[in-house]
């Protein structure tokens, strides 16, 4: 039995000897932590992305309340919600509600933003009072 000198191990001595073994586990935790990364860069923009459609959501909720309170003033021709919604569409928006008080108008647009229908109100017209 000395050829050689082979001793064979149980199970769970060699099930040990793996688990004390560290070759390789600079690379496990390198993809780890690579894999970390990208999940938080992914997360990172997707957020950013969320925040720039929001701020061009606003930016189609003030169009369209200016081109309704122009529309009731006399400024632009044609009917202020008529406009405002076409205000709203240029944006990549849609006109969910419009009113017009006075020279006064309150408008809402909304606009799916990853998959969730985000609402924005604006007002345009002389301050209230």
């Amino acid at each position: 039995m000395m050829a050689g000198h082979y001793r064979e191990w149980s199970r769970p001595a060699r099930l040990w000897s793996l688990l004390r073994d560290d070759r390789g586990s600079g690379s496990v935790i390198t993809l780890a932590v690579i894999a970390v990364l990208m999940a938080v860069v992914g997360l990172v923009l997707a957020v950013s992305t969320a925040l720039s459609e929001k701020g061009q959501l606003r930016a189609d909720a003030e169009s369209a309340a200016l081109a309704a309170a122009d529309t009731e003033s006399g400024a632009v021709g044609g009917y202020p919600c008529e406009n405002a919604a076409r205000a709203a569409e240029l944006g990549g928006s849609e006109l969910t509600e419009c009113t017009v008080e006075g020279v006064a108008a309150k408008v809402e647009v909304t606009r799916t933003i990853w998959g969730v229908s985000v609402t924005v109100r604006a007002r345009a017209g002389p301050p209230p009072g």
